[in-house]
């Protein structure tokens, strides 16, 4: 399972990181999170919902970060499987010999525009440090995300979008997928190969651009997008008419 800290209760967080208390959590009962592989499986569904659902609209502005959940397929009585994945933009800057998200307009009526806030995601998140936890939840440990480029949580900036790429691309990539020695609910998981493309004339163009990047120095930019995917399986109760995270062995 994903090795993020889970409390069903106040305690103590052996590690620093971004705490995300059950009231971010949809659909996670404190209960719930208590160390298991459901446990893990219950709050990645809720994360892989809280993404979905706050990007996945059109009125919600956001560059270089696309978000898709495909209509879940049968696998068996009262078992679906759903999908969830993401598209990540990235610009290398080849004469700071740096990778980093499409920046942001800073002109015109685009001014800011495509920036993604913490809070957009998990209003009442916060960093914690190795210590005390005031409530229910999970705590993202930072040493667990800096493998995959993210800042520490206390260092967040208010657009952070490069962290939440990052904590998907942690998701999908320490997800454990389910075999015969292993319970989880997690049926498949990819990361795609880079691809290239070109950045389409909104971007740069002289007036109200979509992104921070100059004309000028698209010769010494590249850009590519990674899709990161991954799948859980979850089982319907007709009694109860509920489903739940299926965490078993194949």
């Amino acid at each position: 399972m994903i090795s993020f800290e889970q409390f069903n209760a106040a305690g103590t967080a052996t590690d620093a990181g971004l705490f995300i208390p059950v009231a971010d959590l949809p659909g996670v009962d404190a209960a719930e999170l208590d160390g298991t592989t459901a446990g893990s499986d219950k709050a990645v569904l809720a994360l892989l919902n809280v993404f979905y659902n706050t990007l996945s609209p059109t009125a919600f502005d956001k560059l270089g970060i696309s978000v898709a959940k495909p209509n879940p397929t049968g696998q068996g009585s009262d078992l679906i499987a759903q999908n969830y994945s993401m598209v990540v933009d990235y610009l290398v800057d080849h004469e700071a010999q740096a990778i980093e998200m499409i920046p942001v307009p800073t002109v015109g009526t685009q001014d800011g525009v495509g920036a993604i806030a913490l809070a957009d995601l998990f209003p009442t998140a916060a960093a914690v440090a190795a210590a005390g936890v005031t409530a229910a939840g999970i705590v993202i440990p930072n040493d667990e995300l800096a493998g995959y480029g993210a800042p520490l949580a206390a260092s967040i900036p208010a657009d952070a979008r490069g962290y939440l790429g990052s904590l998907y691309h942690y998701i999908v990539g320490e997800a454990v997928v389910r075999s015969a020695e292993t319970a989880s609910a997690i049926t498949a998981k990819t990361r795609g190969a880079a691809t290239g493309f070109t950045p389409p004339p909104a971007w740069t163009q002289a007036t109200n651009p979509v992104s921070g990047i100059a004309a000028a120095d698209l010769i010494k930019r590249s850009f590519f997008r990674t899709t990161l995917s991954i799948t859980v399986q979850l089982l319907l109760d007709q009694e109860t008419q509920t489903f739940d995270v299926n965490s078993v062995t194949s």
